[in-house]
């Protein structure tokens, strides 16, 4: 069962474009990712995770980076919804969205600094997404080393009626590769899901 598209969602006219860094293919990919997270969340099959001293992770099919799953949450292959990469779903979804985990890589002009590309994305998504604002920006560094600029921001579903809740983190992938790793949810989300998210998140571990 597939969801309305971002257009749809957000009123706007949703096009993959832009050179370079391409922020429209990352929030329309996102939207259709959180549009249909209800139903994947209850798909029955899932792929193995690595186990890694203990731990499930998460690696692209990339492998240019690894990240933790959170206890509970399903690993759902990305192709279903037009992905690349798998997503992270919380097993219980609140009125009708499972908060869900998706995994954008894209290239980056080499001498584009971490803060330019979050300026980029944030300018993006203040041109196209409906009443959105952001409630944290900060530069942080992850339990492995791994420097990123974490965003928190709201914006409004108009055909649901509904503000949706998320984060996206921006991370370099070497001199030439950006990573946007995306939590969403709705208003109605627990924060709690989000800050399981943030913690599997940040140990993130880049493998080339």
């Amino acid at each position: 069962r597939s969801g309305p598209s971002a257009a749809s969602l957000f009123g706007t006219s949703a096009e993959v474009c832009c050179p370079s860094l391409t922020p429209m293919r990352t929030l329309t990919l996102l939207l259709l990712a959180l549009a249909t997270s209800a139903s994947a969340a209850e798909t029955s099959s899932y792929p193995l995770s690595a186990i890694q001293n203990g731990e499930a992770r998460y690696a692209s099919s990339t492998n240019r980076y690894s990240v933790a799953i959170p206890a509970g949450w399903k690993n759902v292959p990305g192709e279903n919804m037009g992905l690349k990469e798998n997503v992270l779903f919380h097993p219980k979804p609140v009125q009708g969205f499972a908060c869900n985990i998706v995994f954008i890589e894209e290239p980056m002009p080499r001498k584009m600094k971490l803060s330019e590309a979050t300026d980029a994305s944030i300018a993006f998504m203040e041109k196209n997404i409906h009443e959105f604002r952001v409630t944290e920006r900060r530069e942080i560094k992850g339990s492995n080393g791994v420097m990123m600029e974490r965003v928190r921001y709201r914006g409004r579903f108009l055909q649901q009626g509904v503000t949706s809740k998320n984060i996206v983190y921006v991370i370099p992938l070497g001199e030439d590769r950006l990573l946007s790793i995306t939590v969403s949810g709705i208003e109605a989300t627990p924060d709690t899901q989000a800050d399981e998210a943030d913690a599997a998140i940040t140990k993130i571990k880049l493998i080339k």
